[in-house]
């Protein structure tokens, strides 16, 4: 929230399982019963490029977007860590950050992503790149 700070932190890798967990700011000079929250963990795959803060839900705090290496992109609610929404690209990786842009005709920011197609790292066949409605993934 407004009044609140975390460190976002991605874990994980190509091929060993991870994350995405907001540290609180505040529990590196206090202890505190909860210093970390997660966002989202997946089994298989990490995190492997930083998130996009941007507001794509017009509450005037930053969202989180962020690609996981898993296939999908991931919309977070910056004050409560809420999927917004989320879109699977089926069959591929990415090591790109989303990119921000207004692209259709609402005041809402959209977002740009890459993602290579193929049976997995270290091999891709393809790339593609999709521009989503910031609002609704």
């Amino acid at each position: 929230s407004a009044e609140e700070e975390y460190i976002l932190v991605g874990t994980g890798g190509e091929t060993h399982g991870g994350g995405l967990y907001a540290l609180d700011v505040k529990c590196f000079s206090i202890q505190c019963s909860s210093p970390y929250i997660k966002i989202i963990n997946d089994e298989y795959k990490g995190v492997m490029t930083p998130p996009v803060l941007v507001d794509v839900n017009n509450d005037d705090i930053e969202d989180i977007i962020i690609p996981l290496y898993n296939s999908t992109l991931f919309a977070f609610d910056g004050k409560t860590f809420r999927q917004l929404w989320n879109r699977t690209f089926p069959s591929s990786e990415t090591y790109s950050s989303p990119a921000v842009g207004y692209f259709n005709d609402d005041d809402i920011p959209d977002i740009m992503v890459h993602y290579q197609t193929g049976p997995g790292y270290p091999l891709y066949y393809s790339a593609q790149t999709t521009i989503l409605d910031g609002l609704t993934g």
